[in-house]
């Protein structure tokens, strides 16, 4: 008899939700959602549906759906058993959007949701959940290629809950350089929690330019029950837009690519050295103003070598302030004295109002141990014994022919007799020397080859592609025989 009772029991149940009367329900979380935000539509069928049919919907409001989830449940209320589907659909709609009529079967029969409106708003920030989304811009009035700081500050009540943060789009970048983005900043005052985040910008052209809205999504808990009727923790992201902020920025004056506030600093390590010794000048340009834009600074200077490292540009945020770095460095080789250059740099003071210039004086260089200079000089010639003297400008080193040709015989034979002591019995300590240095790279080699510059064409061809090779990132291919041979040609141990 108790287990005649328990079917008759299953039997009434089963019969109640094939009997069920059916019903639908659609609705949305939200009609007014903010540009980014999900909506999510709920479709909910009270009844027995015999086919077990799933609706099958791929677009809601012309946006393809992102996301699908379904859950069933049954429940007995005053001796009435109902059973309960439930399907969601999240989607992401960019503007304003009406989700049409769905028409689904029910056990042969056709039943009709209500149509629903959504609502996209640009500006929104929730502040009525205790959130705020602004941005700032230093300045509203400046000129083209000038440095702001543009200031992206979001803002929360204490009492709040948070349990993410994303940032989906920083302020608008069109027509704009952004050359920098800061450090996060946080701070707290009574009942609100501020977080700022500093980016530099600077325009691209004259005319009334917009930055547009930035964008973050914000993660709160939300209590739900779970298909068991028991309280679960899940979140619910809230999406925040910012106002866009206009500026104005006008034209430099004809001539002038430089702007706002720039200091000027040379240093130059020695200014007496000797031949083949480098001398090593460092330019420092820094201020609030376009460095990147100033250009490298490179010269040349007659019977010298000059070698220039690429520019180095730096941005940084400090105390709440832009700054921005421009680093040069050059080394000069030479064999005689010399002139380091003036450098002028003009740029438009945005304090003064006015064309400003940065200056530095030529330099001299003088330079010890080079190559003697030909002069010259009065010698006295003795005619004859019957004669007086005669004073003769002559140029030192030069004679009659006589003395030029017994001069030049000696040579000869001096040079020969060296060069047979010098290859009958060569140095061994110089062959082991002059082998260990072909075994060391590029910067090595610049180093063996520099107190030669100026020598020979070979050479200083074999300098200038070193150089550029270290210093400038290019890649001549480096004949190792051939810079042997050219070494060994100048090389006296």
């Amino acid at each position: 008899m108790k287990n005649l009772g328990k079917i008759i029991i299953f039997l009434h149940f089963f019969y109640s939700i094939l009997n069920a009367e059916v019903s639908i329900d659609a609705y949305v979380d939200k009609e007014n959602v903010a540009l980014g935000d999900s909506v999510v539509f709920n479709l909910k069928i009270n009844g027995n549906d015999k086919e077990g049919s799933i609706p099958n919907i791929l677009r809601l409001g012309g946006y393809k759906i992102d996301q699908k989830a379904q859950s069933t449940s049954i429940q007995m209320i005053n001796g009435d058993i109902k059973k309960m589907q439930k399907f969601t659909y999240t989607f992401t709609p960019s503007k304003n959007t009406i989700i049409e009529p769905i028409k689904i079967k029910i056990a042969g029969k056709i039943y009709t949701t209500k149509k629903i409106a959504i609502r996209v708003l640009k500006n929104h920030n929730n502040e009525e959940k205790g959130f705020k989304l602004t941005i700032k811009a230093e300045k509203k009035n400046l000129y083209v290629g000038e440095p702001f700081l543009v200031n992206l500050l979001y803002q929360q009540k204490l009492s709040v809950s948070i349990l993410d943060i994303k940032l989906i789009n920083a302020p608008g970048k069109e027509n704009f350089w952004v050359k920098e983005q800061g450090k996060e900043e946080e701070r707290k005052t009574n009942n609100l929690k501020i977080v700022k985040i500093p980016y530099v910008y600077s325009a691209q052209k004259a005319g009334r330019l917009n930055i547009s809205e930035a964008q973050i999504k914000v993660a709160t808990p939300v209590p739900q029950r779970d298909s068991w009727g028991m309280f679960v923790q899940s979140s619910k992201w809230n999406t925040l837009i910012s106002q866009s902020v206009s500026v104005k920025v006008k034209p430099l004056p004809e001539g002038i690519n430089f702007v706002g506030d720039l200091s000027l600093k040379v240093k130059i390590d020695k200014q007496e050295v000797k031949a083949n010794e480098a001398v090593n000048i460092e330019y420092y340009i820094s201020g609030k103003a376009n460095v990147e834009d100033i250009p490298k600074i490179d010269f040349n200077i007659d019977n010298a070598t000059v070698f220039s490292e690429d520019k180095e540009v730096k941005h940084y945020i400090e105390s709440g302030k832009y700054r921005g770095t421009f680093i040069q460095k050059i080394a000069i080789v030479a064999t005689s004295d010399y002139t380091i250059p003036a450098f002028d740099l003009k740029y438009f003071n945005t304090k003064s109002k006015t064309i400003q210039t940065l200056h530095f004086d030529a330099t001299n260089i003088k330079v010890t141990g080079g190559p003697l200079k030909q002069k010259i000089e009065a010698i006295e010639i003795e005619k004859s014994p019957f004669g007086g003297k005669e004073d003769i400008q002559v140029q030192k080193g030069f004679s009659t022919w006589l003395a030029l040709s017994i001069i030049f015989i000696v040579g000869v034979l001096v040079g020969l007799f060296l060069a047979y002591l010098f290859y009958k019995q060569p140095s061994k300590h110089y062959k082991k020397q002059r082998d260990l240095k072909y075994k060391y790279d590029q910067k090595y080699l610049l180093k063996l080859f520099l107190p030669f510059a100026n020598s020979t064409q070979e050479i200083d061809t074999m300098i200038n592609q070193l150089s550029e090779n270290i210093y400038e990132g290019k890649n001549h291919i480096i004949d190792k025989k051939l810079s042997k041979k050219l070494f060994d040609d100048v090389y006296v141990p």
